[in-house]
């Protein structure tokens, strides 16, 4: 039997409203960036019975989307000039920070395909430890997470995350930082940056950072020569490709260096290949 404690349990916090098209917005730093494909998607296949409600904020006197930017801008063309004035009904919640709407926006999409960049980026807005963290190292180097392609970008969020999960802030900001010194803005590849971050991490204390930037810095066709060797490590062993970007550069690294100058093999003793 259902009792009124039940029933407070699952009462919504948020409330439905009435809303003009018009005075919805989309925050960029709350939400993804919109997929103009899954946008025709829902157009080409669009059924107002089936719509479903979108959920907003209510904050300065506008309404920000948290939950259904795609569905909206459908809406949008369908409905054509005038769509402005065109009232829906939204699930409305009021008092929400910037930071609370990406909190909720990550609640809403933990059960959808989302894909890691937007991931990141709202919970950069919502102040996550480690999305922020990470976004703190990349500015520090004068770097910046974003999928424009301007100078110091860099678009690889998993390999960040993974790197900064495995070796630390530390081992985060060295791995940048050579990437950044040796190649410039055209090396913030995930390979790249998973293999540095391995290199780094087991040879940190027997290399010269200035040797390995000035040794990849010289390297034919720069990042391109060392994936392409890379490749062919790949195709001679079978291991992982940061692994074997990891391989590429300790043999870079070892070229003209003799006895116990040189790193050896990055296979010699089997530890490589636990990434």
């Amino acid at each position: 039997m259902v009792t009124p404690a039940d029933v407070a349990k699952v009462t919504r916090t948020d409330r439905l409203k009435t809303i003009k098209l018009g005075d919805l917005r989309v925050s960029p730093t709350a939400q993804r960036e919109l997929n103009s494909s899954r946008v025709k998607y829902i157009l080409n296949n669009l059924n107002l019975d089936k719509l479903g409600t979108l959920t907003v904020s209510a904050r300065d006197g506008l309404y920000y989307v948290i939950d259904g930017q795609h569905r909206l801008a459908a809406l949008r063309e369908f409905l054509g000039d005038g769509w402005e004035d065109v009232c829906i009904e939204a699930w409305c919640w009021h008092g929400l920070t910037e930071a609370q709407e990406a909190k909720k926006f990550l609640e809403f999409n933990d059960v959808l395909t989302v894909d890691s960049f937007a991931k990141f980026k709202a919970g950069v807005t919502a102040k996550d430890p480690i999305p922020s963290d990470i976004d703190r190292i990349v500015m520090s180097l004068g770097l910046k997470v974003t999928r424009n392609v301007v100078p110091g970008s860099i678009r690889a969020v998993g390999a960040l995350t993974s790197t900064y999960a495995k070796f630390g802030p530390q081992g985060l900001a060295k791995t940048l930082w050579i990437i950044r010194e040796a190649f410039g803005d055209r090396g913030f590849e995930s390979s790249i940056i998973e293999g540095v971050a391995l290199f780094w991490s087991r040879y940190e204390g027997r290399v010269d950072p200035e040797r390995v930037i000035k040794k990849l810095n010289v390297t034919m066709g720069g990042t391109k020569g060392v994936l392409n060797r890379a490749g062919l490590k790949r195709e001679q062993t079978g291991q992982p490709v940061a692994q074997c970007v990891a391989a590429a550069i300790t043999d870079i690294y070892n070229a003209g260096l003799r006895g116990t100058a040189s790193l050896g093999s990055w296979w010699k003793d089997g530890k490589a290949v636990a990434s």
